[in-house]
């Protein structure tokens, strides 16, 4: 029987992607707050390097965004990665697009 691999054993190699989307009708706070929310407890996880959020074609999304890493990166070494796709490819498109650059930049990553 195949052993199952615990978080210890699977964490250094793998790595979470996150497609991040709102549409206009929530406010900047609230967009900010999903964002944090998702975001806060991903360092407990993952390395920060080896979280990527994907933003879907939305320009606001992306800054706050952009301000949830200047805010995880007050103190810490690292951050999350962001990917800032043109136009919103739904959240397939976005999870490949993040998949392919994630592998891309660390090919150590399953």
């Amino acid at each position: 029987m195949k052993q199952w691999k615990d978080h210890g054993m699977l964490a250094p190699r793998t790595g979470m992607i996150i497609p991040a989307y709102f549409s206009p009708k929530p406010d900047d706070d609230t967009v900010r707050q999903l964002l944090w929310m998702t975001l806060a407890d991903t360092p407990y996880f993952y390395r920060p390097e080896q979280t990527l959020v994907v933003v879907d074609g939305d320009q606001r999304t992306a800054r706050l965004a952009r301000e949830a890493q200047e805010r995880m990166l007050d103190g810490a070494e690292s951050t999350f990665g962001l990917l800032e796709l043109p136009e919103n490819r739904g959240k397939f498109g976005a999870m490949a697009a993040g998949i392919s650059q994630m592998i891309a930049e660390q090919p150590k990553l399953d």
